[in-house]
């Protein structure tokens, strides 16, 4: 799923005219269906806690160095791991020791320990995205599991319905994939991240080729299709590749199309028929990265002001809240977001309403979290180095 969502800026805003205190927060823009979520969040909040004006906000360019959310002001911030060392730097993201109780490790998938640093908590780990690799059964055809990019190559012919369905555009797409594939062929993390350089490594340029040499024709290097949220996962639901790459949350595109989209005859995917693997990009096997999305609380912020931020952030991960987010209404797809907290992947109605959460939780819990400053700015750099070398 792309990281970089249109040059929008979205603001819920629900007030109440007797309203004592204000609170704004900013939260994660890239999520299926976001607008119902948020809405419903800020009309819930509103209505339990009526003296405090909460506004949302979505900044559209997130990722951006001058106009993302390493530049804004607001008392609360969802953060993605690959700027929260940037968002400490900047005191926007104040230690949590001590303002919320019980915060231990063990409630949370294994990558989500990337927020505690010296055995502090600078965020409340919310979300976690990954890169997973899904295969779509073809009837009468059985295969092996894939663990190698070698033996990806093996299952896939470079051909409309049995190629490989992959976003290969935007700097943070790209510039994520480089990284990924970079832990994937040397497994440690400090050796992925010097290799982060301004120019392509030479050998990982070679893995972005074979790659591109699976894509299903036409896939892969456009640009509209690039800036169209669930077009790659609706073709993969529509059988027209074999396999597809993509975050969890790319499934809530797959349920949508075969459930309301597809006509009778298209025979679109069911979740049944979905293998969920590691996407291995090198020829050695996959050591899978995450990225978590936390919770965070501005610096600046005092007394009343910080009591209101600290109510909301625990508002925001309750049970409740979570099962909004997940459970889908009637009529509606599931999100397939993966959630940093245990609790809700342990819910027996989340795990029915979207059963892939099976296969995906093993893999999140291999994956690890690889931060540092001025990576998201670095991954970016090199994203955009590779958007030139790649051929269209």
């Amino acid at each position: 799923m792309n990281r970089i969502a249109l040059a929008l800026t979205l603001v819920l805003s629900f007030q109440v005219a007797y309203a004592e205190r204000s609170l704004t927060a900013t939260l994660y823009p890239i999520i299926p269906d976001r607008e119902a979520f948020y809405w419903s969040v800020q009309k819930e909040f509103q209505a339990k806690y009526p003296e405090i004006r909460l506004t949302i906000t979505l900044n559209d360019d997130y990722y951006d160095e001058e106009k993302g959310i390493l530049n804004e002001v607001a008392d609360v911030y969802e953060i993605d791991s690959v700027l929260m060392p940037d968002m400490i730097k900047k005191g926007k993201a104040r230690p949590l020791t001590g303002l919320i109780d019980n915060l231990d490790s063990k409630d949370f998938v294994p990558p989500a320990s990337v927020i505690v640093r010296n055995k502090i908590w600078y965020g409340y780990p919310h979300w976690a995205c990954s890169n997973f690799l899904f295969i779509g059964s073809v009837a009468g055809q059985q295969h092996k599991p894939v663990r190698t990019l070698s033996e990806l190559e093996g299952l896939l012919k470079p051909e409309r319905s049995h190629g490989l369905i992959i976003d290969l555009k935007g700097r943070s797409t790209l510039g994520e994939l480089y990284l990924d594939s970079l832990m994937d062929q040397f497994g440690d993390e400090e050796e992925a991240l010097a290799r982060v350089g301004n120019e392509p490594d030479a050998s990982t340029l070679t893995l972005f080729h074979r790659v591109q040499k699976l894509t299903v024709p036409r896939f892969g290097r456009n640009q509209r299709y690039h800036d169209s949220t669930g077009f790659y996962a609706r073709q993969f639901a529509r059988r027209q590749g074999r396999a597809f790459v993509g975050y969890s949350e790319s499934l809530h595109f797959v349920h949508k199309a075969r459930s309301y989209e597809c006509e009778i005859n298209e025979k679109c995917l069911t979740e049944e028929e979905i293998q969920v693997a590691e996407w291995p990009m090198s020829a050695t096997g996959s050591h899978p990265i995450a990225w978590i999305d936390s919770l965070a609380i501005d610096q600046r912020l005092e007394g009343q002001k910080l009591a209101d931020a600290v109510t909301f952030v625990r508002f925001l991960a309750s049970s409740h809240i979570y099962r909004k987010a997940l459970l889908p209404a009637f009529g509606q797809s599931p999100r397939y977001l993966i959630p940093a907290l245990l609790a809700p992947l342990d819910d027996p109605d989340i795990v029915k309403a979207a059963p892939l959460y099976s296969q995906l939780r093993p893999i999140i819990w291999k994956s690890r979290a690889v931060y540092s400053e001025g990576l998201n700015r670095r991954l970016r750099k090199i994203g955009g180095e590779l958007n030139k070398r790649l051929p269209e």
